[in-house]
């Protein structure tokens, strides 16, 4: 994804002060996501915007003027079929966190990464709106309810031990 040099530069917005760096992680996260939905377009993986992400789009118009990530969600089906492909089809220095790709992930949440390092290199800066550090998606599954109540029970029991 492209960002302008007017996207980049400091501004005020909604009564808040944005500096050049914290726009800087905003366009490295759009970028992001930007690849999360070249996916999701040609698999037809359906995906929302949830959380923050949601309440600055309403609120701000944009990011909340404080927060440096963006939050999505998916239904149980597209998550599953978003898993199957996106570690063939990210590019190859994405990462995605989660319980089966990294150790001592703790989160209720999967997260998909733009590097696995912090990367300080001119030539990687120059292609990554000269932001070093990592940015991300935060990815919220959500689970349909079990149809009979003994189940619901039984899963609310798994994650608790989780």
């Amino acid at each position: 994804m492209s960002h302008s040099i007017e996207f980049l530069k400091d501004e005020v917005r909604n009564g808040f002060y944005i500096s050049t760096p914290v726009k800087q992680a905003w366009a490295e996260t759009l970028d992001v996501l930007g690849e999360i939905d070249r996916i999701c377009r040609k698999h037809d993986i359906r995906y929302f915007a949830d959380w923050g992400t949601f309440l600055g789009a309403v609120r701000h118009g944009g990011f909340v003027p404080w927060d440096d990530d963006l939050d999505i969600c998916m239904l149980r089906d597209d998550y599953t079929k978003f898993r199957q492909v996106a570690d063939k089809e990210l590019p190859s220095q994405f990462t995605i966190h989660d319980y089966v790709n990294k150790k001592d992930h703790w989160l209720f949440l999967s997260r998909v990464v733009n590097n696995t390092t912090m990367c300080f290199d001119e030539a990687y800066l120059e292609t990554h709106n000269n932001f070093p550090w990592l940015a991300w998606i935060d990815i919220f599954v959500k689970d349909y309810l079990y149809d009979s109540d003994e189940d619901e029970i039984a899963r609310d029991k798994e994650i608790l031990n989780i």
